[in-house]
């Protein structure tokens, strides 16, 4: 079954109480490499990765290993040379970042009149906005299961900011998909573009997706 014929079911939260070790990838240094243009790539800040590899400058060799998530790092910042994995997830170039819009403005008190009993909270992405930015995404990930699409569900927790650039992804829990899959397939939704929303802090939901050959 193509990704066309995969079953995605969508379950929205605004917090959840599971926890989850995110994915930690691990990223190659090549030449032109800087580490602004890899925390673009992955988007995430360059604090982070000098944070998650115990760097104390941004200075980076080619060939030197990197952690790409808050799991265990590589305080050694160790250089390695290594070849290029063949298959979908040693990919050079995945999905384009989507670009940030500006965020909504959000209810406030200035919006009241004397009528009104409350505050109004913020609306946040709708699930139609979720899905619709989601499925097209989702129907790209062919490359990622280089044998096929595996049975199997990938339950996934998204932070999006209100700019609709994915803030994080949390891996809540994967069943039947290779390790390998599931960082890919981390790395090509954290590209993904949403709506912009009016919730300053990010919108947290929750995202399982069944895949089934």
């Amino acid at each position: 079954m193509n990704a066309y014929g995969a079953a995605i079911w969508l379950c929205l939260m605004t917090s959840c109480g599971f926890l989850s070790d995110d994915p930690v990838q691990q990223y190659t240094v090549v030449k032109g490499d800087t580490l602004t243009r890899i925390a673009q790539q992955y988007g995430v800040t360059v604090t982070d990765l000098r944070q998650w590899n115990q760097l104390t400058s941004d200075r980076i060799d080619v060939g030197q290993v990197l952690s790409v998530g808050p799991g265990i790092s590589n305080p050694s910042g160790e250089i390695a040379v290594s070849k290029v994995r063949k298959g979908s997830q040693a990919r050079k170039s995945g999905p384009r970042r989507a670009k940030g819009k500006p965020c909504l403005k959000g209810p406030s008190l200035d919006d009241l009149d004397d009528d009104t009993p409350d505050v109004r909270s913020s609306a946040g992405l709708t699930r139609t906005q979720i899905r619709n930015a989601l499925g097209g995404a989702l129907k790209g990930l062919n490359p990622c299961f280089s044998s096929g699409w595996p049975d199997g569900v990938v339950d996934l927790e998204f932070t999006v900011g209100c700019n609709g650039l994915v803030a994080d992804i949390r891996v809540l829990d994967s069943t039947g998909v290779s390790a390998d899959a599931v960082r890919c397939m981390v790395a090509d939704l954290r590209q993904v573009g949403f709506p912009a929303h009016d919730m300053p802090d990010g919108m947290v939901f929750r995202y399982p997706v069944t895949l089934s050959p």
